[in-house]
């Protein structure tokens, strides 16, 4: 019944306000005719990433990305990305960082090793703009990423992201789903995958555009067994999208997604069980089920060629509940629900104006957020989720909202982006009761953290000769104290850490970007990151914890990222047979290489975590492959990803006597091609290519095992 309250309720607010994101095809962008603009940096028809110049990546858009890095990954140009595989994804991103579970039903990133990778807490995850996480700012977990046949490209904004998106400290990493096709009335797909460990998935669309319609649907399903016990998943998605322009100068987005998971937790391993099986299993009967619910309602408007408004009404509630044992051979189980049920707005302007001798941009906005995330615990024997026994019950909520505001100065080749985002945080947790806490002599809990934050950011483009660009940024980012890191409702004697800080950052870069020639795209950078008020958890006695500000960290790293179509370079050289049938792309393919760089060296220099190396953060990430196409018929990628070794967590000490994520290389080959014409595709791939055996991941209970070599093939029939 709570589910069918909020999705009514939605519907009906969504009925008295229509906002949006933007809708990039339903409109031609709104370019101000006197802003020069550079194009995407892309190898012309054969790229699967680009470097996007500011310009043209803020074109149709509310949003400004002069001065910011932000990288695009184009997932419809590469081989159908199975069973959620992020690695994949990010395989052409320098900084990103997947920490591996078996189970591909986790997201688990971080970037340029800001901050524990579990469950991507420390990076701002959005679909469509809208935040995908359990719960801003109070439980910043990401369950649910959207099935990559609906993706149709991943954004990755780092430098001043911040007065983009959110504060995040992070990396903003953003999910642009496909919108429906406005050049025939239906079409419909199918796909089925078979692979290793019991894998199948299917994914099956519909959509098409009727008149002023546009209209898709959704529905997916993946289960698979796993090599270790209690490893075995299945998900269910679905969801719609509706697309209307009632008017000339707006259009309207209405968007419902669904995911519902369960899936087995086998435990972490020690290096001695790992030695001995790393298919074995430490946790028999651990458990989690997850189900999510979003709905968003968007619109913008064009009041003239160089002002238009978007705005997105979203909210939604998700159920989080597991069932753990308490300690290895205990017949005794955690029963954990966790409610989030989220409401938010975010409204944009953006106008073209002149003066100052410069033609200039302006954007600014707000944007409001609520959540009420209840939370219990009860204790059970054995695998029994009845009978159980109340531990505690949370009374838990956020109340956020920023305002914000950008402008980019443009005179002729120069431009200077300065921006600001006041953040306003109010993160509560109250305990209703806490058996544990008061049969032992302690008070019940009534903690809540106000803060209002004031972000600033600056960023300078240099337009050079030949698409090439300068460009520089500073700026800060934040994060909000968790519902977690607020106070610990499983600790008996630890009270509210009070004098806990939210950490801070300050981003300094600046590099070079561009598309000197069309079959050559690159990104190269130098960046400094300032983290302060590090939270690191500190094990008390008796078995508590306390969170605590660790220190601050220093980050110092370099990128680079390009990319080479061979066959373009070959071609360039024969002149005029480039726009001739008898160029070697138009008879044989598209042959291209790329690769990308991160280099960096972090240290905390004061605070109780002072000389220790931060987590998650390795020496260097080195991620390179090469990608065959023939013209539309069939796609190829072979991709790797190798990382240094690197520290478990921020005390650098040992976890089931491992200290230290070994370094690993793992590479991955897969495939799509066409059959019979444009209906009938085949999709094959190996991913761990060379069997590397390894693992990324290392939590409380031990190491948990990285996939050996496996495999998958399928088809998909589309009409």
């Amino acid at each position: 019944m709570k589910v069918v309250r909020i999705v009514v309720g939605l519907v009906s607010l969504c009925l008295l306000h229509g906002f949006s994101e933007e809708s990039q095809n339903l409109k031609r962008p709104v370019v101000f005719s006197g802003i020069p603009s550079l194009p995407e940096t892309v190898v012309t028809g054969q790229s699967t990433s680009s470097f996007v110049s500011g310009s043209a990546a803020s074109e149709g858009s509310t949003k400004l990305y002069e001065g910011k890095k932000t990288r695009v990954t184009d997932l419809t140009a590469l081989p159908s990305i199975q069973a959620q595989n992020l690695r994949q994804v990010f395989s052409r991103t320098p900084g990103i960082l997947v920490s591996e579970q078996q189970s591909q039903a986790f997201v688990n990133t971080t970037y340029r090793g800001i901050g524990d990778p579990h469950e991507s807490g420390y990076v701002l995850t959005l679909i469509d703009g809208v935040p995908a996480t359990s719960d801003w700012h109070g439980y910043n977990t990401v369950y649910y990423t959207p099935p990559m046949d609906l993706v149709d490209r991943v954004e990755i904004i780092s430098g001043g992201a911040s007065l983009l998106y959110g504060p995040q400290p992070g990396a903003a990493i953003n999910y642009v789903t496909t919108n429906p096709p406005l050049d025939r009335e239906f079409t419909a797909k199918t796909k089925h995958i078979f692979g290793s460990y019991g894998l199948y998935s299917t994914f099956n669309k519909i959509g098409g555009t009727v008149g002023e319609l546009g209209y898709s649907a959704y529905v997916g399903h993946s289960q698979w067994d796993g090599p270790r016990i209690n490893a075995d998943y299945q998900t269910n998605t679905g969801g719609f999208k509706l697309l209307c322009s009632p008017e000339k100068e707006t259009r309207i987005k209405l968007s419902y997604d669904h995911y519902r998971n369960e899936s087995g937790e086998p435990g972490g391993l020690t290096v001695a069980q790992y030695a001995n099986n790393r298919d074995s299993t430490s946790r028999t009967f651990d458990r989690l089920w997850t189900e999510k619910h979003g709905l968003s309602l968007s619109a913008e408007h064009d009041f003239s060629v160089d002002t238009l408004l978007t705005s997105t009404l979203f909210g939604g509630y998700q159920d989080r509940f597991s069932r753990r044992q308490t300690g290895n051979g205990s017949l005794t189980t955690n029963l954990d629900r966790q409610e989030f049920y989220t409401f938010g707005d975010d409204t944009r302007l953006k106008h073209h104006w002149e003066g100052l001798g410069a033609q200039n941009t302006m954007t600014g906005g707000f944007t409001v957020y609520t959540s009420d995330s209840p939370r219990t615990r009860d204790t059970a024997r054995g695998v029994s989720l009845n009978d159980a026994t109340s531990v505690f019950k949370l009374e838990r909520s956020v109340n956020y909202g920023s305002i914000f505001s950008e402008n980019q100065f443009k005179w002729g080749d120069f431009g200077v982006t300065p921006g600001m985002r006041i953040e306003f945080v109010d993160v509560s947790s109250k305990e209703n009761f806490n058996t544990d806490r008061t049969v032992r002599g302690g008070a019940r809990i009534d903690a809540s953290q106000f803060e209002a934050v004031p972000l600033l950011a600056l960023g300078l483009t240099y337009d050079l000769p030949k698409q090439n660009q300068l460009y520089g940024n500073v700026s800060q980012g934040y994060r909000a104290v968790s519902f977690d890191e607020l106070y610990n409702p499983t600790s008996v004697t630890v009270p509210p850490g009070s004098n806990l800080e939210s950490g801070t950052t300050w981003t300094y870069e600046v590099g070079v970007k561009g598309t000197p020639v069309s079959y050559w795209n690159y990104d190269a950078s130098l960046y400094v990151i300032d983290n302060d008020n590090v939270i690191s958890t500190v094990t008390l006695p008796a078995g508590n914890s306390e969170n605590r500000n660790a220190g601050r960290a220093i980050y110092r790293g370099a990128e680079l990222a390009t990319e080479f179509n061979l066959c373009g370079f070959y071609d360039s050289l024969q002149g005029a047979a480039i726009k001739s049938d008898r160029s070697v792309e138009n008879r044989y393919g598209s042959l291209s290489f790329f690769g990308s760089v991160n280099v960096m060296n972090s240290q905390f220099v004061s605070g109780v975590r002072d000389s220790k190396e931060p987590q998650y953060a390795p020496e260097y990430q080195l991620k390179y492959g090469a990608d065959y196409k023939y013209k539309d018929r069939g796609k190829v990628a072979l991709t790797s990803t190798m990382l240094a070794d690197h520290f478990v967590n921020d005390t650098n000490s040992n976890i089931s006597g491992q200290d230290e994520v070994p370094a690993y290389m793992v590479l991955d080959l897969t495939a799509e091609w066409k059959l019979y014409k444009d209906y009938v595709s085949i999709l094959a791939g190996i991913n761990n290519l060379l069997d590397e055996d390894y693992y990324s991941r290392v939590r409380g209970t031990g190491i948990e095992p990285a996939l050996r070599r496996n495999y998958y093939i399928g088809f998909s029939i589309e009409y």
